[in-house]
């Protein structure tokens, strides 16, 4: 069974990037460890993967899983960019992404006419990764986000598809739902027909925290969205999400966030991103990396077979 990063866990991490402009023919073989993307501007790249075999040309992006052997090539003229990103922390950074409502990204995405979009994201991850300083890091990281919003207004399933969810995805969308109420494990692993140390096992496995963690978790982000894009008193808010008064809700967020309800709907926390005047450069047939990146970064990618 395949292993899934949750939209609601990743936190991701952008390793490599490069622009390509060349004229050659060569083919990689490489591991991949975490995913990896390659936007085509000109020419046509032909993968072999241990997901399926694909050809891609100008406006298609390749979204490569994590694998111990991937395999592309091209001929001839070809321009195109890569960005090699790790959605979730170890042990989990080599889970696919999966999108409520989409399900794990394709294989091939044709952009149409989001392809001027997600060529300035590659862009940014190139002319951004090597600085130094929160700006830059701040507009990385809103890249990669943006990179996933695109795919995901993208890649629709159909109306004669449907997402095949397991017993894990539907207990997870059960602990975010109804969250001013009790819920019992108990209850949960008896409607899966598992034990209870079953159910804690193997949901922090497949998510990486406990039930109880999550749906705590989850409690406060939704609470958090409240209150940044409403003005109901933050009494209400705390007696939706099952909190007797605003003072325990106030001190629980607190603990979670490290801030106070009052002072991230006043806006007292959020960051300004101050880009620089002068007229970045694009670097070209070159592999960007992180300031901070040391030791032997290519190890990590060399093949399993």
């Amino acid at each position: 069974m395949t292993d899934y990063a949750t939209f609601d866990e990743l936190q991701p991490v952008l390793d490599l990037a490069a622009c390509y402009d060349l004229t050659n023919t060569i083919t990689y073989r490489y591991r991949v460890p975490g995913q990896h993307f390659l936007l085509i501007e000109e020419g046509r790249i032909d993968a072999v993967t241990p997901i399926g075999d694909v050809f891609a040309g100008p406006g298609d992006m390749l979204c490569f899983p994590a694998a111990d052997l991937n395999q592309y090539g091209y001929a001839d003229h070809i321009r195109y960019y890569e960005a090699h990103i790790q959605f979730a922390p170890p042990p989990r950074n080599r889970h696919a992404v999966w999108i409520d409502g989409i399900g794990a990204l394709p294989l091939k995405v044709s952009l149409g006419a989001d392809r001027p979009a997600m060529r300035r994201i590659f862009d940014t991850y190139c002319i951004q990764l090597s600085q130094t300083g929160p700006a830059a890091r701040a507009l990385v990281t809103a890249a990669m986000w943006e990179m996933l919003a695109i795919l995901a207004r993208i890649v629709r399933p159909s109306h004669r598809q449907r997402l095949k969810l397991d017993a894990w995805q539907r207990l997870r969308m059960r602990l975010a739902s109804e969250l001013g109420e009790d819920l019992e494990v108990q209850a949960l692993a008896r409607a899966e027909g598992i034990s209870v140390d079953h159910l804690i096992r193997g949901f922090r496995q497949r998510f990486g925290v406990s039930p109880g963690q999550y749906r705590a978790r989850e409690r406060f982000r939704q609470a958090a969205h409240r209150l940044r894009t409403g003005d109901e008193p933050i009494k209400a808010i705390a007696h939706d999400f099952g909190f007797e008064d605003a003072y325990s809700f106030t001190r629980a967020f607190r603990r979670h966030f490290g801030v106070l309800p009052s002072e991230l709907r006043a806006g007292l926390v959020s960051a300004t991103l101050v880009e620089q005047d002068a007229e970045p450069i694009l670097p070209v047939n070159r592999h960007i990396l992180p300031p901070s990146t040391g030791g032997d970064i290519y190890g990590k990618y060399q093949p399993i077979t």
